[in-house]
């Protein structure tokens, strides 16, 4: 087993994609401390906010604050520290504008990896060789926070993943955008979604296949692995920052 130390570092791409910068973590399956990592990653992407009086003795850490800074430690804008009970108004949200996540499984038949995506960040997790009996239990927590939409592109009631808001990317677009033949909408679905909402998709890759029974990629080869998780989230984020 290599030390955590090493393996943390392991499996780290930087790609650009769809005009982000985008982080992307591959874990293999058994590699539970590493997944862990990811969750947090993931989870440094949400902020929560606060409006109105900031408690004495408060800690909030990545968050702005409106209102009164009573006891607060602060750094221009942002409060640096804040524990306890939020105040009334309080809301977390994203750095990037809404609790939402991109969630792909991939491929569509016979899943092999299972992919998140917030804000500039991915993971990119690779499914027990059982299925879904293993998952550890920092993804399953991430998961069953029902605060955090999920979003991808197929229905999950065959993968025997929990996911208590979890929705398709075309019906949340045909309810937000209120044109019910989005929901419907199959071929071309991300490119007809993108252009709804105004979001410029990079094109595959050309001549890049994923072979998805593999364990390491080249750097194109995750640009495409993680095209379309990563156009949820994008799709998703500016859908519900709207509202």
């Amino acid at each position: 087993m290599i030390p955590i130390k090493f393996l943390s570092k392991i499996g780290v791409y930087e790609i650009q994609i769809h005009g982000v910068t985008l982080k992307v973590r591959l874990v293999h399956a058994n590699d539970y401390s590493v997944v862990d990592i990811g969750i947090s990653e993931l989870r440094s992407q949400f902020v929560t906010k606060i409006e109105g009086p900031l408690h004495r003795g408060g800690v909030l850490r990545g968050g702005t604050l409106r209102g009164n800074l009573r006891g607060a430690e602060r750094r221009s804008q942002v409060v640096t520290k804040f524990e306890g009970a939020l105040p009334r108004g309080a809301e977390r949200s994203s750095q990037f504008g809404t609790t939402v996540a991109g969630l792909v499984l991939q491929p569509a038949q016979n899943p092999k990896y299972f992919q998140l995506c917030v804000g500039t960040r991915c993971l990119m997790y690779q499914l027990p060789a059982d299925g879904y009996s293993q998952i550890p239990e920092s993804l399953n927590d991430f998961l069953s926070d029902s605060e955090i939409c999920f979003v991808g592109i197929r229905e999950l009631t065959n993968c025997r993943i929990s996911c208590k808001s979890y929705i398709q990317v075309n019906k949340l677009a045909a309810r937000v955008l209120k044109k019910p033949n989005l929901s419907r909408c199959s071929s071309g679905i991300l490119e007809t979604l993108a252009s709804e909402v105004g979001i410029n998709l990079e094109e595959s890759s050309s001549g890049v296949n994923v072979d998805w029974k593999a364990e390491v990629f080249t750097d194109e080869e995750i640009k495409r692995a993680t095209r379309d998780v990563c156009a949820c989230y994008l799709i998703a984020n500016k859908l519900l920052g709207s509202l």
